[in-house]
């Protein structure tokens, strides 16, 4: 439903999307701490399909963070509606830990299972061929030997738990708002205390900000888009989890 370029903070719902959502038998969504707009209509708009919401899904992994309003300015990108609703709870990226995934690889194969029975055995044949890829990630992500680095959006603490790395310096918090101007002289500090050995740039966060930045500083750049916007195909997930993982060696290196 949500494509390219759109906030899923701020998703605006079409009539053809709830058009599409009225006849769906199936819709997996993160939850209302990413989408709260989605969330709200589901109940009214797809009363008759199955609704896995990941966040709730049992044995999932959350983080929780604090309420980051205090001491950062909006700006168009988050508007008034963006900040109406509470930000105090979970961490939303929690498809960035890879435990979850296998823990809703399994729900949503249960789910499709039970929609589509005639296919339950390639459905159970993908899930274990997925599950052996994800312990191959895992793996890879061990190898790391983690460095003091920066971040242009504070999005990462489930890949940060993975892969076992201390928090990084970030320019904008978990709700990718624009830094004050203490935020920044704090930042700058942090950066003339530990140089960094990279930034990770989220293309879809405060670019300019995060350059500008890391040219004053001279500091390496990677990006890595934690939406997956770049990434398509039946493989889409592991994909963006191997660019992760590449992100993060070539800010090691």
């Amino acid at each position: 439903l949500i494509s390219r370029g759109i906030d899923p903070h701020n998703y605006t719902m079409k009539p053809s999307h709830a058009a599409a959502l009225s006849e769906a038998d199936l819709i997996v969504l993160i939850g209302e701490s990413l989408t709260p707009s989605l969330a709200e209509k589901l109940p009214s708009l797809a009363s008759n399909a199955q609704i896995i919401e990941l966040a709730k899904v049992s044995n999932v992994h959350l983080i929780a963070y604090e309420d980051a309003h205090e001491d950062h300015e909006d700006d168009a990108h988050h508007d008034d509606e963006h900040d109406s609703h509470d930000h105090s709870g979970i961490n939303p990226h929690i498809w960035l830990d890879i435990d979850n995934a296998d823990v809703w690889a399994h729900a949503i194969a249960k789910s499709a299972s039970e929609l589509s029975t005639a296919l339950t055995s390639d459905i159970n044949a993908n899930l274990a061929a997925f599950e052996q890829a994800l312990i191959g990630l895992k793996s890879e992500m061990q190898t790391l030997t983690a460095k003091p680095y920066s971040v242009s959006h504070d999005a990462f603490g489930y890949l940060e738990e993975s892969f076992g790395i201390d928090h990084p310096q970030a320019v904008t918090n978990g709700m990718g708002l624009r830094p004050s101007p203490s935020d920044m002289a704090n930042l700058r500090a942090q950066i003339e205390a530990t140089p960094p050995a990279c930034m990770i740039i989220d293309p879809n966060d405060h670019t300019a900000l995060a350059y500008a930045l890391a040219e004053e500083y001279s500091i390496k750049t990677v990006e890595f888009s934690q939406l997956g916007e770049i990434v398509e195909g039946e493989n889409a997930y592991l994909i963006l989890m191997q660019g992760a993982v590449t992100a993060f060696k070539t800010c090691f290196q």
